[in-house]
């Protein structure tokens, strides 16, 4: 814009002005034209056009300055004009499949509505089976009746570029409709447009299309605009029009990518194939029939030379092919100096139309065993363990189907191998990977304080074998003590109510390692048949060495409880991994009358012992006749966990109830009898 604040109108035609444009950056450009026709009116400003072609090449800010000289004008501080353009303008290629959103490289806004095309990701929209074609997002329009949106690219140069090409993926729907697209394109910033496709949504076939365009007439240009112009015309505003990965490129490069060889079983190396990938680099579709490519292989040094025509099929834009080299070859374990090349002329870029590689073919695995045990964790006795094994391919090719053997030893002269457990491992390992192996079933833990695991690879053609076998120690914790008997009182008649008995017990050390010179703390409990303490003391055994045991005689009494029958529990106060044989709880009966009254005429329910409980808890109860009871636990939420139907007779009876089952918590167990029903708390602590 030209401003004229002289008092006087200014007459080009009189006193022509001559303007300069520069630009420093980003890249450098001078311009200089003369206006010698026209003319300013005092007060007026105008419009001038100093040039219809603008250099844009890059996208960038350009820094442009604008001045012009004429003798006439005296003011000259308001002659240069200086402004920043920021350009949007892309280069080639560019490839967009709208996985992370609409690029940079085009902008979409509505014509007459608020509606534009927009990224759905895959799976949602309001047709969720339509799937991408290329990653996990498609654009998609949808609108109400009559609305039309654009899709335009950036400003493109395809001044600098050979064979420009336009390529993109439309959904189209057997269902009739008239929603239509239109693909346009301009030179001149939109003034003028040609179309270049027409697509109506509505098409016999069903599915995605793939759309391809060459564009060599317009690879003069340097201000091109692509525009996917959509509208809805449905009455209803409910079809949807889909577009995937708009792909705008030029000029074809093929490349003999790589060259692969066995790619199958180890130690399988007769009559294999020699493989070549090829890759198209460039958005054109290579087509064989049009342009058969011819690949040639040699072994270098050698004379085994393999060729490939390829005269039909095609190689997509943008996408790799793996060519099958015959005959086929045998291969030794050794090493391959190898070339390949196209024998026909296939783009204008043959720096990569040549490959050399060698090929090594040396099968090799190693094996390496996880240990389960740590030096403060020994495993327990009976445990099961899944034993886990590293394989890793040192080689240069991939292996499969290993078979491997597990052996365990405990180091007895009599039983040489305790277990031998075989497994197979049917994956494939690339060429220096690894992967985990786990045994399909389980060794169970010797009582040994150590014992040894070995596991050995079968790898008929592996080159070396000392990687194939690999030995772990594992330990045991063996520091076991246990309740072996209670040795008094051991007849079978009943006890006399009130009358003083003397407990004697035999304790056992099971470990070969850890003696107890100290001796072992160890528990009488007496409880009634309600499960009411009536006696309860402790005191320590003598000494206990290693694999052996001791009798000890409490110097403490219990009183028999007054009751038809009790109950004497005999246990370990040390804790140890291996609880099971810690405790012996026997039920003694007793000489005691008038009991049978009250059972008779009462329905009970007695607290559980031991409460908390640990694995195996006992349980009390009494009804008055015989008859049917029914046993449930419920968690402290309510919820019902286990239920027992039993047929039970007259008088005192009992259970045992099972907690391994059951997580360390707090519940309640019930019994109803005849309409009745009694409630009582247990709590389960964790097993060690």
């Amino acid at each position: 814009n030209v401003e004229n604040t002289a008092t006087s109108d200014y007459d080009f035609a009189v006193n022509p002005a001559t303007f300069s444009i520069q630009v420093n950056n980003p890249e450098p450009f001078s311009f200089t034209t003369v206006i010698s026709t026209g003319e300013i009116k005092s007060g007026e400003r105008v419009t001038l056009i100093l040039t219809d072609t603008f250099p844009i090449v890059v996208a960038g800010v350009y820094d442009i300055e604008v001045f012009f000289n004429n003798s006439v004008d005296n003011i000259k501080y308001d002659d240069t004009l200086r402004t920043n353009y920021t350009s949007k303008k892309f280069g080639l290629p560019i490839d967009i499949d709208f996985s992370s959103g609409i690029s940079a490289a085009f902008t979409s806004q509505g014509l007459n509505t608020a509606h534009t095309w927009e990224v759905v990701r895959q799976g949602t929209g309001t047709d969720a089976g339509v799937q991408p074609v290329f990653g996990d997002s498609i654009l998609s329009f949808v609108g109400s009746p009559g609305s039309m949106t654009t899709l335009s690219t950036q400003r493109l140069d395809l001044s600098r570029t050979q064979k420009p090409s336009l390529s993109f993926w439309y959904f189209h729907d057997t269902v009739p409709c008239e929603d239509y697209t239109e693909v346009r394109i301009t030179v001149d910033g939109g003034t003028t447009y040609n179309t270049l496709y027409s697509l109506i949504k509505y098409d016999a076939a069903y599915g995605w299309r793939q759309y391809s365009m060459d564009l060599p007439p317009y690879a003069v240009d340097q201000c091109v605009i692509l525009v996917f112009e959509a509208m809805e015309k449905s009455r209803s505003g409910n079809v949807t029009q889909y577009i995937d990965r708009i792909r705008i490129t030029a000029k074809r490069d093929i490349e003999l990518a790589e060259i692969l060889t066995l790619g199958v079983p180890a130690c399988d190396m007769e009559n294999k194939e020699w493989k070549l990938v090829l890759s198209n680099h460039t958005d054109p579709v290579l087509d064989y029939s049009v342009t058969p490519v011819i690949v040639t292989l040699e072994i270098t040094g050698t004379s085994n030379i393999f060729t490939k025509t390829l005269n039909s099929g095609s190689l997509a834009g943008f996408s790799s092919d793996t060519v099958v080299l015959s005959p086929t070859f045998n291969f030794l374990k050794d090493t391959y100096p190898i070339k390949a090349w196209f024998t026909s002329v296939l783009d204008d870029t043959p720096l990569n139309d040549t490959l050399e590689t060698t090929v090594v073919i040396n099968p090799d695995l190693s094996v390496q065993l996880n240990k389960v045990s740590a030096p403060n964790a020994c495993l327990a006795e009976k445990s099961q363990v899944w034993q886990e094994v590293v394989l890793t391919n040192t080689g240069s090719v991939d292996l499969t189907d290993i078979t491997l053997v597990l052996q365990i030893d405990t180091g007895d002269i009599v039983i040489a191998t305790y277990t031998t457990l075989t497994g197979t491992y049917t994956g494939t390992i690339q060429a220096m990977g690894k992967d985990t192996y786990r045994f399909v079933n389980p060794y169970t833990v010797p009582w040994n304080a150590s014992y040894s695991v070995r596991v050995t690879a079968n790898l008929e053609c592996n080159i070396t074998l000392s990687n194939n076998v690999d030995q772990i120690t594992e330990c045991v914790d063996t520091k076991d003590l246990e309740i072996v008997s209670i040795d008094n009182p051991l007849s079978s008649s009943a006890d006399n109510a009130g009358s003083s008995v003397q407990v004697i017990a035999t304790v056992g050390n099971r470990s070969d390692l850890y003696p107890f010179n100290s001796g072992v703390s160890i528990t009488v409990w007496v409880r009634n048949s309600q499960g009411v303490q009536t006696d309860r003391f402790t005191e320590t055994t003598g000494a206990i060495g290693t694999l052996s045991t001791t009798s000890h005689t409490f110097t403490q009494s219990y009183t028999v409880p007054e009751d038809t029958v009790y109950y004497l529990t005999v246990y370990i106060e040390s804790n140890d991994i291996y609880p099971d044989n810690d405790t012996i709880r026997i039920k003694r009966t007793t000489d005691y009358t008038g009991i049978n009254t009250i059972e008779s005429n009462a329905f009970t329910l007695n607290q559980n012992i031991p409460n908390p409980a640990t694995n195996n808890t006992h349980i009390d109860y009494s009804v008055p006749e015989a008859g049917e009871v029914i046993f449930h636990v419920h968690s402290i939420s309510g919820q019902l966990l286990y239920s027992q139907t039993i047929e039970t007779k007259r008088g005192t009876n009992s259970l045992e109830l099972n907690t391994t089952t059951f997580a360390a918590g707090v519940y309640f167990y019930s019994m109803e009898y005849k309409g009745q029903r009694l409630v009582k708390q247990l709590i389960i602590n964790a097993t060690n």
